[in-house]
């Protein structure tokens, strides 16, 4: 009786192997470093928990589920997390186009809810006008430029720029309070 194996854990299971097997075949889980006191219980409840229960459900298809999920590890800033699912989420079939609209459209949200909030909060905008007119100009000719190259560029070569994006800005985030306190 011990030997066998907790139904949600199992559906869990299944459920991460669809989402981190890659199209090459070899499935790739995501590793996340936890205390090692914990680990193998918390791994256990993190997939029959979030892989079982929620992405276990079929009352979404996974890749409408895949977006939701970027969306919220977006908003929640995870980018550990949401560098997982994004793979996860080309791997169910996720285009690019699918994959930046998702981001950008929870970044607008996050961006305008701030907005009300430092609004509310009786920040003068007025005050500083100027820099965020230029500010708008940037995401608008960012935009631009971006869904420009987005149409120029193969599936292979998309994921590698993404990646390389993230993953410089990752280092300037890691980079920028060292050498503030090297100065």
């Amino acid at each position: 009786m011990a030997d066998e194996i907790d139904p949600r854990l199992a559906r869990g299971m299944t459920t991460a192997i669809k989402l981190f097997t890659p199209k090459s075949g070899a499935p790739n889980p995501p590793s996340f470093k936890y205390p090692k006191e914990i680990a193998e219980a918390w791994n256990q409840l993190s997939i029959s928990t979030v892989m079982g229960d929620v992405w276990g459900r079929e009352a979404l298809d996974p890749k409408q589920r895949a977006m939701i999920t970027i969306g919220v590890l977006t908003a929640l800033d995870k980018p550990a997390q949401l560098r997982q699912y994004i793979t996860g989420g080309l791997n169910l079939g996720l285009t690019r186009f699918e994959l930046i609209g998702t981001k950008a459209a929870c970044q607008f949200l996050g961006h305008l809810s701030k907005v009300l909030i430092f609004g509310l909060g009786g920040f003068a905008f007025g005050a500083h006008a100027g820099l965020l007119a230029v500010l708008c100009a940037c995401v608008v000719g960012g935009t631009w430029l971006g869904s420009h190259v987005l149409h120029h560029v193969n599936e292979r070569m998309f994921t590698w720029l993404y990646r390389s994006v993230l993953t410089v800005v990752a280092l300037r985030l890691v980079a920028t309070p060292l050498w503030a306190s090297w100065g």
